[in-house]
């Protein structure tokens, strides 16, 4: 299944793998990078999300507004939307990595944890994966050389976890699913900010990238292996610690059904075989092995990023909580050997603060209300839908909440404005507004 080895790595060998990419992507982005238009691949994406969707040079051309004349595109526009289009079609029908129609079942069933308990899955996607993703120093500097963590945080974030929904839906891998097309748009994604930042180093006059930083080859490459297999983890191995942590009720072949959903989503995203694990107990290790070269004191990153983090939660949670009732939320999905050296010190989130009160309120409510349906479904007896609905209940107004964030901020498609630089995220931007507008 897998050729893992990176548990029988040197330091020295270890270290090469942040000096290796994608090359099947990569070779697509710096071709698409070098157009003229490549920032309207944006816009394409957006038009490409099921295996139904055609991808041609129409994806390029907009419909005319109400009431103004039909947009007129130049030969040489057509000539070169054409052209991008066949790239990018090439790039899609390459289904080489994605999941065989065994290993798709493997992952609707490691998958079924995110879709019985969504809401605490997203929370500690939200106070644990993404808080000490953000408390790596050398792969956060992608962030802040694209700047649009900042700049756009609710977009970015959000997009973060449409990624998680579109892969863990049950109906993900079917035609109309739109598994495989997130997938293959988040790996151009990574490829595209990869071009973008190396052809700065190449050519530092280029405006048009908009990178904002000087590349320190001594970080490794943008999103090289070391970087991809940490993020991956981020969305298998913290969301299950996350949840564990909180107390949830998590079996050991949950866990390791969920993992392996993970690992097959990793090599579709272009993670190589001998650095991605195929159990939750090696991909734990290779995460601790990670995070000792990333956690570092005096990370300038940080709390610049944890800061617009906590205001998305503060705007998600169906209440209005304070920074203590937050603290609160992150003590409860993060592991106390923790709170001190990465909370607090890189991240400047000081969990002594938190709501000693709140934190014991937030316990007892999930573990009254697993209790309660539990109890119903002994005596009633309830059938399986009936009990399945009663736990829906329990997530239905954060994820009300989060589907009213996502209608607001962001596209109803997976799309993420870093990989195209300023111009796209400007673009997009407009289209909220106005959409702001007409609700």
């Amino acid at each position: 299944m897998s050729n893992y080895t990176a548990d029988k790595f040197s330091d020295e060998e270890f270290e090469t793998w942040r000096y290796k990419m994608d090359d099947r992507a990569d070779a697509v982005a710096k071709v698409l990078i070098d157009s003229h238009h490549h920032y309207h691949i944006y816009r394409a994406l957006s038009k490409i999300n099921t295996f139904q969707d055609p991808i041609n040079v129409s994806i390029f051309h907009n419909p005319a507004k109400p009431g103004e004349p039909a947009i007129v595109y130049s030969e040489e526009d057509i000539a070169e939307h054409s052209r991008l289009a066949t790239i990018l079609n090439d790039y899609f029908n390459d289904l080489s990595l994605m999941p065989s129609p065994q290993e798709q079942q493997v992952i609707i069933k490691g998958g079924q944890i995110f879709n019985d308990s969504p809401s605490e899955c997203i929370i500690a996607l939200a106070v644990r994966s993404l808080l000490k993703q953000y408390a790596a120093f050398k792969a956060t500097n992608v962030l802040i050389a694209t700047q649009l963590l900042t700049e756009f945080p609710h977009r970015r974030i959000l997009e973060t976890m449409q990624f998680v929904v579109d892969v863990m839906d049950v109906n993900g891998f079917k035609p109309t699913g739109r598994a495989v097309r997130s997938i293959q748009k988040l790996r151009l994604v990574h490829a595209l900010i990869r071009a973008r930042i190396l052809a700065k180093q190449e050519n530092p006059d280029r405006q048009d990238l908009h990178i904002s930083l000087t590349w320190n080859n001594e970080w490794g490459l943008p999103i090289n292996q070391q970087d991809m297999i940490f993020a991956v983890h981020t969305f298998s191995v913290e969301v299950l610690d996350g949840l564990l942590a909180a107390k949830e009720k998590v079996s050991q072949k949950t866990i390791e059904d969920y993992y392996l959903a993970w690992h097959y989503i990793g090599r579709a995203l272009g993670v190589q075989a001998p650095i991605n694990p195929t159990t939750y107990a090696q991909g734990k290790a290779l995460q601790v092995r990670i995070y000792s070269k990333q956690f570092i004191k005096g990370n300038p990153h940080g709390e610049a990023l944890a800061k617009p983090l906590l205001e998305f939660m503060r705007q998600a949670l169906p209440f209005q909580p304070n920074d203590r009732d937050l603290f609160a939320i992150i003590k409860m999905y993060n592991d106390e050997k923790d709170h001190e050296p990465i909370f607090k010190e890189i991240l400047g989130l000081d969990l002594n603060n938190a709501s000693i009160f709140f934190g014991l309120l937030m316990r007892t409510i999930d573990s009254f209300w697993h209790k309660l349906v539990e109890f119903l479904q002994r005596l009633l007896p309830i059938g399986k839908e009936e009990f399945d609905k009663m736990l829906a209940m329990k997530n239905h107004a954060m994820m009300q909440r989060l589907i009213q964030m996502k209608a607001t901020w962001t596209s109803t498609s997976f799309q993420i404005a870093e990989g195209f630089g300023q111009e796209a995220a400007k673009e997009d931007d407009m289209s909220i507004n106005r959409n702001k507008e007409t609700k």
